[in-house]
Formats: structure tokens, C-alpha cells, sequence
């Protein structure tokens, strides 16, 4: 038995639908090209129509035979899309849909992250799960890819990234995205509910209407975060009930939209979006105009569906799309009396044929839903007789009844065609004009910039009075001067390097219509400039998760319209072809391929310095890449052809900074790799700082000179710290360039963190002195607190800012105050850096030093440290299984593994298992990375505790005490300025001295060379209140061996005195002090 005439019409709608997709997919990824995709189609659909009863064959069959692809391609592709692959008709079935599936277990088993708890559905990429967050306590949805090439992954992970970007309580919220045993993942809100279609009978037209608002308020914030959504429709707004009981409905899937100045490869005449709810516009496959407004029709499509029970255009797939281009929808109060005329206006207004007669926004259209709920009067109005008579003239032309009104319109036509026809004319010249000014203004730019090196501001300030007449002349000619006015002007600021004013400029010349290959080619400029700042910082950050969530957000936010602009536009007037196509290639890390361009575009054009510059950014890119993967040879030597490409860059343009920015960047790549191998030269810093300088020199009033300068002098303050130097002049230097920064752009989160970094580190080096740190650390958390008001996604700035509360808390510990209040506030900066960026491994060390501290706190306060001491633990655990090789939160975790042997051994409990741990965690920590000085004392404090463990049970502690003495030479040769080395390498001899006065042999050698060590950590940090301690037992075993009265009682007096001030300086000294003093009366009485 044959199909129904319906029946074959689905039948052609699926076909078209999965030869479309097929072909869609194939574009993308290169294998035809869109013209090739536009014949199949004709092709595919010419033999549909000719078949004998008009049902399609199968899709494989039909595409295989046009000839754009063979049969084994197609079929992967159409498997990859989820759609049939073998020769079944595509059409089996009386609704034009495949049969059941089985769907698939969960993807992933074992995962402590998230608990699975049931299938919810399949979308089109992948198959969605609701799953509990054992953290955090609360139910998600997450989303598995059925398929994971990286085409797919990258569209899996763009949808998730798009519907980030929108805060707003109706948008369904992303909250994680990730990959788990190889399957990529999204974690969502999970939205306890169902559809518009479920709820519909149960609600009145008022709750309807009021459901329709907040969709139209979250379409909005979509549309202000530059997206648009271009498949609303009923099936894509959930709704559950709030605590109220009332319902609040969700915008879902964004798996098609794409960004408002973006591009797509799409067939033409392809239907994006479902097509029942499509615009004209969409139905046409015209995607280069789709805007706002159309998703302002998909909104009108879905009203009219929930108001009235039916889509505005019924039937086959044809009728449908027929309906769409060519009728008017039936007017809702025909279909439902009940609804009023106002709601009907509203929603006709959505559904205007031309986009310029829709609601412009998709506010517009929620103030207008609210208007008619609170009883006021709307701002739309009925289409008037006059527009409906021409729509019927244009419709039917022929028609002798409406001769008249096609001549009164034809006068109308033409009196308007020669107004606009003058008005393109006047545009023209306008244009023409202001291109000359502008091309005024790059020729002054590229001439200064080629003028010996010298201060440009003069030159600068009199292209500002330039712009400044441009600005006006624009503001006089009014509209017709606008788009190509702004251009202009965002011309001239692109030439200063001003890329922020650029960017707005010329984006307000594009949205005014003006849109131009020059106007893309500039846009594109501007966006590549604000990219490759952004991988120049990005470059610098040590923790690869901080690094490549940075990197991800610049690449959708620059470099992705950066290259669909400049693959729009092509070359400039002023600039080789060959540049163009290797930026391009730069963007999209095709390096052989942009290197090859570059050097073309500069044989080609010999004054374009540009292309020497571009060499040179690709030089530093491929230094960076090796850099991250510990290849620091080839590193270095690509650095070193990055330096070859800047310096043939400032042969020519000696006064451009950019050149110098770039040499200055690829000087502190060059200190970073150096840092990382463990050998950082001063004269890779003196380098680094000339070149730094050098952009300077060229304009003093560059703020962003001044940030790195800053970021410069703070990483170098940081070296010579960590090697026992005085930082403090490289610290200076830090804060007054960041202050000059601040002072240029106020504005500047980045320049606000970089003076917060640097007074944290000098902190920390008045910390290690004995001053009191915590004016300087207020100053730092000032700074800090200052860059996330400006700038609240910070990830670095809120580690930072709890660093700098952990420092005050180091300090108090050190002085016997409750360091509690201050850890916390440390812990909540750690702990929002880590809901910014989970992956951020430094965090989570960062978060379980500080949970240490309160454990130490506790323990000398009489409080079971052992809980605080587990979740400290817990931290470092995650910090080491996102980052195997992170050697501080190795050596943290043997810190805290000691803390417990310390915490047993006081309460006389062989604290030997956790030694144990304690070792094999300091030992993984030195072997990764040597130069952590600080970790070689913590390692001698293991064999001490482990030697007054074996003195306690009667075993000999001779091999501990060597080891203990080892790893404290090791910690005086990593860093002879840190006073806590020479204080454990004094507690060593402290302990010889005991382990031989307890055999009966002489202790004399092991207590002076113990005073001497003790004396010397005193010296470095008279406020070290354990190094009194320290001297003070030596000075009592002194006692004990001396047999004169007079001389042991001026060592028990001076011990006495000693311990005094121990207790004073820090209180939480008062079991070691007290003890001490019970030894002294002990002996006194000897």
C-alpha cells in the first residue's frame, strides 16, 4: 500500500532535511565546497520529484549518485549527524522519523564528580542525564556527546560556552564543562518540569502572557551578550514551578545560535531552526541578515502557538514554508474569541514579514506583554489600509480593481527611488571624503612610526585634533554621515593603537548599515590586536587550567570574529594580501602557513613592518607552545628568531611600540623558560627590562607599558627573593609602575592585581625580616579587592587576594594571635577562584596551606587538629591530581603529613606512618623541582621528629640526625638568606647534642655550632621566636655539662631571659617555654 499525498510531503521534508545536514557538515569540514552543496541539493531534489510516486529514495543512494562525495564519506558523516548511514529510506515510518533506538547506558562509570541517576533525553549532539553534584548538594543535567571528532566537540563545547555568556534567571545556566573517560561533558542547570506544550491547557491567557514576558526579558539579556538564538519555539522553553507555585519558564538550547557579529558556513537556502517557527528571513536561507528580529518573529510564531494551540502556518513542509514567505497568519481572535485585540497586535507585530516592521527588540516586545497585562495602552498598532492594500499590489500586480492604487504607488515608488538614488549618491561623497581624511591619518601614523626612535605624543595629540574635526564633521552631516564617519574615526583610532575606542567606533559604523570590505577588514584588525594582547598575558600564566580557560575566552570573544571579518574582507588598500592571509593563519594556529604568508607580504611590500612583526608573533607563539610542554631548547631558539623578526621590525618602524611590546614579550618568555629550567640570568632581566622600557620611550602614557613593566619587576622581585636577595628594589620599581598605570586608566583590573601581586611579595619579604607585614598586606588586599570590582572574573586576583590574607595569617600564628578570622577570609578567596575555575590547581594548594595553618593553630591550642588536617589533605589531593607534577603541593602535603607525626608524638603515639608519608611526599616535591628551598627544612624537621621518636623508645637516632643535618645543608646552599634554615639546621645540632649527652659522650661541638646557627637565624629575623627556643635549650644542655656553679648559672639565667621573650613574641610557644623552664629549675636544683 502506497503513502498519502501527506505522507510523501514529510517524506520530501526529511529528505531534504538530512541531505541538507549531510551536506552542511561536509562544508564545514572542507570536503566541498558551499557551492558544490547548493548543485547536490538541486540535484537530490531534482530526482525526488521524478520518481514514480514521488517518494524519496534514500539519501546515501541519492547524494552518491549526484557525485559530490563517495558513498563511505557520506555515510560517515550522516553517522556522525546521528542520521540513518546505510541505504534504508530515510522516510520509513508514517511521521518521517527513524524508529526506536535503545538508548545507551551512561557514557561513564566509577566518576566521583557526579551520580547518574536517569535518562532524561536525547538532543541533537548528545544524550542528556540527570545526575546529583555530591558537593555541592544539587541536581544537574548533563549532557554526553554521542560523537566526539573534533568538529563535533568543538560545536558540543561552543554551545556551552554561548549559553554562558547569558546571566539571567530564565536562561538555563551552565554551570561546568569538562571531560570525563574521554567523553566530553556539560553540567546544566536541571530544570525540574517540562514543556510548554505539557502545561498549556492549564493555564489561562494571563498566565501565558506572563510566562511570555520573562521568555522575551531572557531573550533579551541573550541578544545583549551579542548572541541570537534562531530556534524559538515551544520545545526549547521548559518551565517548573518556583516556591511560590507559580511558573518559571527556562530559554534552552543553544546549539545553533551564534554570535550577532558572527559568520556561519551555511548552504544557501538551507532552513535554520525549526521551520513551523522560522522567520522569512530563515526560510529564505538570507543568514547574512538574520538579526534580533529574528528571533523577535520566533517569539511572535510561539505566542501565537501558546495563545491559540496551533502554529501560525499549518500542512506539509511546503505549505508551511509557502505560508511563511507569502500569507498573512489567521488573525488569533478568529481561532480563540477570548483573545483580546491588544494581545493579537502584539503578536502579529512579531510576525511582520519585513524585519524593519517587527519590534526591534526583544524588550520591546515584554514591555509591550506587560503594558496589556497591567491594563495600559500598548505601543504597537494594527498594520493601517495603506500597508495592507500594497501587500495585496505587490501580491497580485495584474488585478485591473487595483489599477488605481498601483499608479498612486508607482508615483509613490518613484519619487522615493529618485530620493534614495540622490541619498546613496550624497552617502558616496560623504564617504569619499572622510576615506581621505582617514587615509590622512594613516599616512601621518606610518610616518612617525618610520621616524627615529623618539617620544610620539606631539605627533599623537595632533591625529587626536584630527579625529576630534572628524567627530564633528560627522555629528553635522547627521545620518547619511554615520557609518561612514564612524569608520573614519575608528580608522584613525585603529592607527593609534587606541584598539578599545577603535573597536566601538567602527562597530557603531557597522550596525548603522555601513557595512563595507574596509569597515570588515578594520573590525577584524582591531579584533586580532585585542587577541594577540590577550595571548601575550595569557602566555605568562604558570597554571595550564588558568592559561587555557583564559585562552578559550579571548578566542570566542576576539579571535573568532577577528577571522570571520577578515576572511570577509580580504586585504586592505594599504596592505599586502599575503598579511592578511597570514594573520589568518596566525589566528588559527596554521603557523608553517602564516609564516610563509608573512614572508611573502614582506618581500612583496618592504615598508610593511608588520609583516616582520608577524613574524615575530608567531615565533613567540611556537616559543610559548614548546615552553608549556618543557621542550625549553627549542623554546629558546624560536625566541631567538622571534628577536631576529622584531629587530628587522624596528628597522623600519623605529618609533612603533608595538614592536617594542613584542620584543618586550618575548624577553620575559625567555626569563619564564629560563625560571622553569631553573637558571633565571640577570641578564636575561637587564634584556627584558630594555626592551620593556623601549615601548616607553615611544609614549610614556601607555598604560599597558607600564602593567608589564610592573608584571616585570614583580615576577624578577620574586626570583631574587626566592634566593635569599633583597627584592625590595625590583619591588619598588613593581608598585610605582603599576601606580603610573592606575593613574593612566583607572579602570584597569589588570594594573589594580599587578600592585596587589607586588605588595604581596614585599609582604612577604617584611614577613621574613620580622616587621610586621600586615600594613603592606592591607595595602595589597586594597589593590586586590580594587581589580575584582572592576573585573569580578579574576581567577589569578582572588588567589592572590586570599594569598595575601593567608600571609596576615602567617604573621599572627608567628606573634601568637588567633590567625582564624583572617585564614577564613583567605579560604572564601580560594574558594571563589575555584568555583571561577575548578581546574585551577595553584587554588586548591593555595586553599589547603591555609586550612594548615588553622590545623597548627589548633594544635598548639589544645584543639584536635587531625579534621582541619584531613581537609588540607583533601586539597592538596586535588591539587596534585589536576597537576601530577606540582611540586609546592608535593611539599605541602609532606608539611602536613609532619604536622600529624607532630600532633602523635606529643601525645607520646608513634607518629612513624605518617614520617613515612611526610618523606615520600617531599622527596616527589624535590625531585620534580629542586629549588623549592623552603621544602628542605620541612624534610629535615621529618628525620628530627623521627629521631626524638627513636631517642623516646631507646633506639638509636644516629641515621635520622644525619639525614636531618643533610637536608638542612641542602636548605642553607638553596637559600643562605632564609632565617627558618638556619633555625633547623640549629635544632639538628639541638638534637645531637641531646641523642649524645644521653650516651654519656661529650655534646660540647654540636651545642656551640647550634648557638652559632641560632644566632645567625636571629640575625636575619630577630622576631624568630622558635630559633629563641631553640637557643635557649642549647644554652641549657650547656648547663647541664657545665660543672662550675657561676658559669651555670649565668647560661640558666640567660636561658631563662631567652624564653621570656620567646613567650612574648608568640604566646602559642607557652608548652615548649613552660617545659624549658621546668628543665632550668631541674637543674638549678642539681
Amino acid at each position: 500500500m502506497g503513502l498519502t499525498p501527506d505522507e510523501v510531503l514529510r517524506a520530501r521534508a526529511a529528505f531534504d532535511e538530512n541531505a541538507a545536514e549531510i551536506l552542511r557538515l561536509a562544508v564545514e569540514r572542507g570536503l566541498i565546497s558551499p557551492v558544490e552543496a547548493d548543485t547536490a541539493i538541486s540535484r537530490a531534489h531534482r530526482e525526488v520529484t521524478q520518481t514514480a510516486d514521488g517518494t524519496p529514495p534514500p539519501v546515501i543512494e541519492v547524494l552518491t549518485a549526484s557525485g559530490v562525495l563517495d558513498q563511505g564519506t557520506l555515510a560517515d558523516l550522516a553517522r556522525e549527524l546521528g542520521l540513518p548511514s546505510d541505504h534504508a529510506p530515510t522516510w520509513a515510518g508514517s511521521d518521517g522519523e527513524r524508529g526506536p533506538e535503545a538508548f545507551d547506558m551512561p557514557p561513564v562509570s566509577d566518576w566521583d564528580r557526579y551520580r547518574i541517576i536517569d535518562f532524561i533525553g536525547r538532543g541533537g549532539m548528545g544524550d542528556v542525564y540527570k545526575a546529583r553534584d555530591p558537593r555541592l548538594g544539587r541536581f544537574v543535567a548533563l549532557k554526553f556527546l554521542r560523537r566526539d571528532t573534533p568538529e563535533i566537540v568543538h560545536r558540543f563545547l561552543r554551545e556551552a560556552r554561548v549559553q554562558a555568556r547569558i546571566d539571567h534567571d530564565n536562561v538555563c545556566q551552565v554551570y561546568e564543562v569538562g571531560e570525563v573517560q574521554g567523553h566530553p561533558y556539560i553540567a546544566m542547570q536541571y530544570i525540574a518540569g517540562g514543556s510548554l506544550k505539557e502545561i498549556s491547557d492549564l493555564l489561562s491567557i494571563t498566565d501565558k502572557v506572563t510566562i511570555m514576558v520573562d521568555v522575551a526579558d531572557a531573550l533579551h539579556a541573550a541578544h545583549q551578550a551579542g548572541l541570537i538564538h534562531r530556534d524559538i519555539k515551544p520545545a526549547n522553553i521548559l518551565v517548573e514551578r518556583d516556591h511560590e507555585g507559580s511558573w518559571r519558564p527556562y530559554v534552552v538550547d543553544f546549539g545553533i545560535a551564534r554570535d550577532v557579529e558572527g559568520r556561519d558556513v551555511t548552504i544557501s537556502g538551507t532552513v535554520l531552526g525549526t521551520p513551523a517557527f522560522a522567520s522569512p528571513e530563515q526560510v529564505r536561507g538570507d543568514v547574512g541578515h538574520l538579526d534580533r528580529r529574528t528571533d523577535v518573529y520566533s517569539l511572535g510564531a510561539t505566542i501565537y502557538w501558546f495563545l491559540t494551540d496551533r502554529a501560525p502556518y499549518e500542512g506539509g513542509y511546503p505549505e508551511v514554508l509557502a505560508g511563511i514567505m507569502e500569507r498573512e497568519p489567521i488573525p488569533p481572535h478568529r481561532i480563540r474569541t477570548e483573545i483580546a485585540v491588544d494581545l493579537e497586535t502584539i503578536t502579529l507585530k512579531c510576525l511582520e514579514k519585513e524585519p524593519a516592521r517587527r519590534y526591534p527588540t526583544a524588550r520591546a516586545v515584554s514591555e509591550d506583554l506587560r503594558r496589556f497585562l497591567a491594563g495600559e495602552p500598548i505601543t504597537a498598532r494594527p498594520a493601517t489600509l495603506a500597508y495592507k492594500l500594497g501587500k495585496r499590489i505587490r501580491k497580485n500586480r495584474g488585478l485591473t480593481a487595483a489599477a488605481v492604487a498601483v499608479l498612486v504607488a508607482f508615483a509613490a515608488v518613484v519619487g522615493y527611488a529618485a530620493r534614495s538614488n540622490f541619498q546613496a549618491r550624497r552617502q558616496a561623497a560623504i564617504a569619499q571624503e572622510l576615506l581621505v581624511r582617514a587615509n590622512e591619518i594613516d599616512e601621518m601614523v606610518r610616518i612617525t612610526a618610520m621616524m627615529p626612535l623618539h617620544d610620539r605624543r606631539a605627533e599623537e595629540a595632533q591625529i587626536g585634533r584630527r579625529l576630534t574635526e572628524i567627530e564633528e564633521r560627522t555629528s553635522r552631516l547627521g545620518r547619511l554621515g554615520f557609518g561612514p564617519g564612524h569608520y573614519a574615526i575608528g580608522r584613525g583610532y585603529l592607527a593609534l593603537q587606541r584598539y578599545p575606542e577603535a573597536l566601538h567606533h567602527l562597530q557603531l559604523a557597522e550596525e548603522s548599515g555601513y557595512r563595507t570590505p574596509g569597515v570588515a577588514h578594520s573590525l577584524g584588525l582591531v579584533l586580532g590586536r585585542l587577541y594577540e594582547a590577550g595571548l601575550q598575558r595569557a602566555n605568562q600564566f604558570a597554571d595550564e587550567a588558568v592559561r587555557d580557560a583564559y585562552r578559550r575566552d579571548i578566542e570566542s570573544r576576539y579571535r573568532e570574529p577577528a577571522l570571520a571579518y577578515l576572511r570577509d574582507s580580504g586585504a586592505s588598500q594599504l596592505e599586502a594580501a599575503a598579511y592578511a592571509e597570514g594573520l589568518i593563519a596566525f589566528y588559527e594556529r596554521r603557523y608553517p602557513e602564516a609564516l610563509a604568508k608573512a614572508r611573502i607580504a614582506a618581500v612583496q611590500a618592504s615598508w610593511l613592518y608588520e609583516a616582520r612583526k608577524l613574524e615575530g608573533d608567531i615565533y613567540l607563539a611556537l616559543g610559548a607552545e614548546d615552553r608549556f610542554r618543557g621542550d625549553y631548547d627549542r623554546a629558546l631558539a624560536n625566541l631567538d628568531l622571534a628577536g631576529a623578526a622584531f629587530a628587522a621590525a624596528a628597522d623600519i618602524a623605529r618609533s612603533d611600540a608595538t614592536v617594542y611590546d613584542g620584543n618586550c614579550a618575548r624577553w620575559i618568555q625567555v626569563l619564564e623558560t629560563e625560571v622553569r629550567r631553573g637558571d633565571p640570568a640577570p641578564t636575561t632581566f637587564s634584556s627584558a627590562l630594555a626592551a620593556c622600557t623601549l615601548a616607553l620611550d615611544v609614549n610614556p602614557d601607555r598604560a599597558d607599558a607600564h602593567e608589564r613593566l610592573a608584571s616585570l619587576h614583580w615576577r624578577w622581585a620574586d626570583v631574587v627573593h626566592d634566593r635569599g636577595g633583597d627584592p625590595r628594589p625590583h619591588l619598588d620599581h613593581a608598585t610605582q609602575s603599576a601606580r603610573r598605570a592606575i593613574e593612566l586608566d583607572p579602570e584597569s583590573a589588570t594594573a589594580h592585581a599587578v600592585l596587589g601581586g607586588a605588595l604581596t611579595v614585599a609582604g612577604l619579604y617584611e614577613l621574613a625580616q620580622g616587621e610586621d607585614p600586615r600594613p603592606t598586606l592591607d595595602a595589597a588586599i586594597a589593590s586586590l579587592d580594587a581589580a575584582l570590582a572592576r573585573n569580578p572574573g579574576l581567577v589569578l586576583a582572588h588567589d592572590d587576594l586570599g594569598y595575601a590574607w593567608e600571609r596576615i595569617a602567617r604573621y599572627e600564628l608567628g606573634a601568637g594571635l588567633d590567625p582564624r578570622p583572617s585564614l577564613e577570609r583567605a579560604i572564601a578567596s580560594f574558594d571563589r577562584a575555584i568555583q571561577l575555575n575548578p581546574a585551577y590547581s595553584n587554588a586548591h594548594n593555595n586553599r589547603g596551606i591555609a586550612l594548615w595553618r588553622r590545623a597548627y593553630y589548633e594544635l598548639k591550642s589544645g584543639i584536635d587538629p587531625q579534621p582541619t588536617l584531613d581537609e588540607a589533605l583533601d586539597a592538596f589531593a586535588i591539587a596534585t591530581t589536576i597537576n601530577p607534577n606540582y611540586a609546592n603541593a608535593y611539599a605541602n602535603r609532606g608539611l602536613t603529613y609532619r604536622t600529624k607525626a607532630l600532633a602523635l608524638l606529643e601525645r607520646g603515639a608513634d607518629p612513624t606512618p605518617w614520617l613515612e608519608l611526610a618523606r615520600d611526599s617531599l622527596d616527589r616535591a624535590l625531585e620534580i623541582n629542586p629549588s623549592i628551598f623552603w621544602a628542605y627544612p620541612e624534610r629535615s624537621g621529618v628525620e628530627i621528629l623521627a629521631a626524638r621518636w627513636a631517642m623516646r623508645i631507646g633506639q638509636s637516632s644516629d641515621s635520622y640526625l644525619q639525614a636531618a643535618a643533610t637536608a638542612a645543608d641542602q636548605a642553607l646552599a638553596a637559600n643562605p638568606q632564609n632565617a627558618a634554615g638556619y633555625q633547623t639546621a640549629a635544632e639538628v645540632h639541638r638534637w645531637r647534642a641531646e641523642w649524645l649527652r644521653s650516651l654519656q659522650r661529650d655534646p660540647q661541638h654540636d651545642i656551640a655550632a647550634g648557638r652559632r646557627l641560632a644566632a645567625r637565624a636571629l640575625e636575619l629575623n630577630p622576631s624568630l621566636a622558635n630559633a629563641m627556643v631553640t637557643d635557649a635549650a642549647l644554652q641549657l644542655l650547656q648547663a647541664e655539662v657545665t660543672a662550675a656553679p657561676g658559669p651555670r648559672g649565668r647560661l640558666i639565667a640567660e636561658a631563662r631571659v631567652t624564653l621570656d621573650r620567646a613567650a612574648q613574641l608568640n604566646p602559642l610557644l607557652a608548652d615548649e617555654t613552660s617545659a624549658l623552664r621546668d628543665r632550668a629549675d631541674l637543674i638549678l636544683q642539681q
